[in-house]
Formats: C-alpha cells, sequence, structure tokens
C-alpha cells in the first residue's frame, strides 16, 4: 500500500496515516482508505490460495481487489492463478491490467 492517498475531489496528495481529511479541500478520505484496506486484506487471500494451489480462490480474491482498488498487484494476482488454471480467467485480460509490469 502506498504512503499516499490522493483525494477523488481535487487530487491533492496526502498522507496515508493521517485520518484527517483532505489538506486541500476538507474531502473525507477515511472511505477511501477503508478501501484501499479491503482492497489490500483481498491481495493477500489471493496469495494465501496461490500458496494452497486453489486457483478459483485466488482469482476470485485477485478480482475482488482489483474491483476495489485497480493496482498493478491486484492484476499481477490475478495472472498467477489464471495461468495456473485457464478456468480461473483469461491470462491474457489479467496481463493487459498489469500495465506490462
Amino acid at each position: 500500500m502506498s504512503d499516499e492517498l490522493t483525494c477523488p475531489a481535487c487530487r491533492k496528495v496526502n498522507d496515508w496515516d493521517s485520518d484527517q481529511p483532505c489538506v486541500r479541500c476538507e474531502a473525507d478520505l477515511n472511505t477511501l482508505r477503508t478501501i484501499q484496506v479491503a482492497a489490500v486484506r483481498e491481495q493477500s487471500r489471493a496469495r494465501e490460495a496461490l500458496r494452497h494451489q486453489d486457483w478459483r480462490a485466488a482469482a476470485e480474491h485477485a478480482a475482488r481487489s482489483w474491483n476495489l482498488v485497480q493496482s498493478p498487484e491486484s492484476a499481477r494476482l490475478g495472472f498467477l492463478a489464471a495461468l495456473a488454471d485457464s478456468s480461473a480467467g483469461e491470462p491474457s485480460l489479467w496481463l493487459a491490467r498489469t500495465g506490462g509490469n
């Protein structure tokens, strides 16, 4: 997770650790923080499913994380699950989402 949080209202970069509103426009960022924490939790679950070779569960957790926050890490996890088992998703779709990283 990044140490910074970009305000969706004004695009100002704020400190992640602060529970304060946006320093520029005073938008409440707590919901955004909660969403990012949930996305990271789903990434962790995807990694755990990959370790247990549960490809479908790994793909499901990666997809949940992707739906919360479209991050390259979520896409990489989905790609690995789909690569291991084609019934877990389309590898090329996940690869495109990684941004080539």
